[in-house]
C-alpha cells in the first residue's frame, strides 16, 4: 500500500513495503498545480474492469488481488498500487506522463485523504494568485503613490510624521544632558554681594 505526502507545491506517492517490488517504484511526485481533481470509489479503482491491457506496463497485475505499477487504462496510463478498490483514491492529472494516480492509502479512509489533497490544493492555487497578484499591485500603486507625493497634503503629512518622530528623541536628549549643563550655567551666572564688589571708599 502507500502513503500521500503533500508539501506546499507537490502531491508525491510513497509506496511501502514488498508493494515497492511489485511497482518496480518507490515513489511518484507531481506539482499540485497539475492536479485536475481528486475522486473516492471511482471507476479507475477497480483494477479487473479499468485496466485495458495489463501486458503493456511497468510492474505486477493480478486479476481480482492487485494492480501495482504503470498500467494501461482506455485513457493513458496510470500508476496504480491498490489492493482493496473500495478503500483507493484516484488521482487525476495533467501534463503529466500519468494520466491517475490510482492509491490505496495505509491507514487512511478514502474521504480523509481526498480531503486532504482538495485542501492543499485550494492553499496552492491562494498562494498562486498572491504570488501572481503581487506585481500586478505594485504596477498599479506605484503611479498614484507618485501623483499623491507631490501634494501639499503629503508634505503635511511627511512634517507631523517627522515632527512626532523628533519630538520623543530631543526630550530625551534633554534629559540626559541637563544634569551636565546645569553646573556649566551656575557657574556662567554673575556673582553678586559683597564678594563680587568693591567698597566705594576704597
Amino acid at each position: 500500500m502507500a502513503s500521500i505526502e503533500l508539501t506546499p507545491y507537490e502531491l508525491i506517492v510513497r509506496v511501502h513495503g514488498v508493494d515497492r517490488l511489485l511497482a518496480m517504484r518507490s515513489s511518484v511526485s507531481v506539482p499540485l498545480s497539475h492536479v485536475d481533481g481528486v475522486r473516492e470509489h471511482a471507476a479507475e479503482a477497480d483494477f479487473d474492469d479499468a485496466v485495458r491491457d495489463s501486458g503493456r506496463g511497468v510492474g505486477t497485475f493480478v486479476r481480482g488481488r492487485l494492480a501495482a505499477g504503470t498500467l494501461r487504462l482506455p485513457d493513458g496510463h496510470s500508476f496504480y498500487d491498490v489492493h482493496d478498490p473500495r478503500k483507493a483514491i484516484v488521482v487525476d492529472l495533467r501534463s503529466e506522463p500519468f494520466e491517475h494516480l490510482v492509491v490505496e492509502i495505509d491507514d487512511e479512509p478514502p474521504e480523509a485523504a481526498a480531503r486532504r489533497i482538495r485542501d492543499a490544493i485550494a492553499r496552492s492555487v491562494a498562494w498562486s494568485e498572491v504570488l501572481t497578484r503581487g506585481p500586478r499591485l505594485r504596477e498599479v500603486a506605484n503611479p498614484v503613490f507618485e501623483e499623491v507625493r507631490g501634494t501639499p497634503a503629503w508634505k503635511s503629512a511627511l512634517g507631523i510624521t517627522t515632527g512626532i518622530i523628533l519630538a520623543p528623541i530631543a526630550a530625551l536628549a534633554f534629559l540626559f544632558l541637563s544634569p551636565a549643563l546645569i553646573p556649566l550655567f551656575v557657574l556662567a551666572l554673575p556673582r553678586g554681594g559683597a564678594e563680587g564688589q568693591e567698597s566705594p571708599t576704597g
